[in-house]
């Protein structure tokens, strides 16, 4: 089967897991960012995946609900939306719901353990150096 796979080599211990990926709105009329590129942090620790504010408005995403979200900052209403993503260009997730972090979020797109066990996530240390791989089943755009 055929898959999308990341690997990243830290010479030090990682203290932050991101990966590249691409937003897209594809149901958003007069769109002039129809793709983005964004850097996608790994967060194990997160149930959802979370967009930026910034990058949401970026993209032109319209709310399409609403949701309170808990988390390590405390809990707060946050607003829900549907988008694409799409990992080394080949691999898609559509019409994924994501919900909005506040604009100084400190990520532009958070990977939560809704993306992550879809596929395989492999963390490594020895001799100082850190290695992660990532993969997901590949779905051809």
């Amino acid at each position: 089967m055929d898959k999308f796979y990341c690997e990243l080599v830290f010479p030090t211990l990682a203290k932050e897991l991101a990966v590249p990926v691409e937003l897209r709105c594809t149901q958003c009329q007069n769109n002039n960012v129809s793709l983005k590129e964004c850097v996608g942090i790994i967060d194990t620790g997160a149930t959802s995946s979370m967009i930026s504010e910034n990058i949401a408005k970026e993209l032109s995403l319209s709310p399409c609900g609403n949701i309170t979200v808990s988390g390590v900052h405390g809990t707060e209403n946050a607003s829900l939306y549907k988008l694409d993503i799409i990992f080394g260009g080949k691999y898609i997730l559509p019409d994924h719901t994501v919900s909005g972090a506040g604009n100084d979020a400190g990520f532009d797109i958070l990977i939560g353990m809704d993306i992550i066990s879809r596929g395989e996530l492999f963390l490594y240390r020895k001799s100082g150096k850190t290695l992660f791989t990532f993969s997901l089943p590949l779905l051809l755009l």
